[in-house]
């Protein structure tokens, strides 16, 4: 009787991910994390006034639909956090620690199909998290409540 695995495909037959269009996608990663993160500090001077201490606060509030509501709580519990902000960190923390494994893979070390497939399906989770907030921010506008 032959063992049930010995029947299944090797994971070194599947074909190797694009890593051109991989590193596109990291790339626009990091750019949506930057913008979703808080504005880099300002050299504060000493002579300038501070303009942002005059300003009045602004206060806005928004409608925003039923199901954006129970999707954004959905993905609150699917990653055990409690604010988007740290939806984002855990991601950016997970694409961190693989691109610095990564950098630190020596150079002409060889990977095999399997390797790279478990490196693919382990950046896909902070992709797919990222994916899942902004399609959930894309997905409708925010109209201003009047009154």
């Amino acid at each position: 009787m032959s063992h049930p695995l010995a029947d299944a495909p090797s994971p070194s037959a599947r074909p190797l991910p694009d890593f051109v269009a991989l590193a596109e996608k990291l790339q626009q990663i990091a750019q949506v994390l930057l913008a979703a993160g808080p504005p880099p500090p300002v050299a504060e001077s000493g002579d300038a006034p501070a303009v942002d201490a005059e300003r009045p606060s602004e206060i806005r509030t928004y409608r925003v639909p039923d199901y954006i509501v129970e999707e954004e709580r959905r993905l609150l519990a699917q990653h055990q956090a409690q604010s988007w902000q740290e939806m984002f960190d855990k991601a950016c923390n997970r694409l961190h620690t693989l691109i610095f494994l990564l950098q630190h893979f020596e150079t002409g070390a060889s990977m095999d199909g399997y390797a790279v497939t478990l490196l693919g399906d382990t950046l896909m989770a902070p992709l797919d998290t990222l994916n899942s907030l902004c399609s959930l921010v894309a997905d409708f506008r925010l109209q201003p409540e009047e009154g």
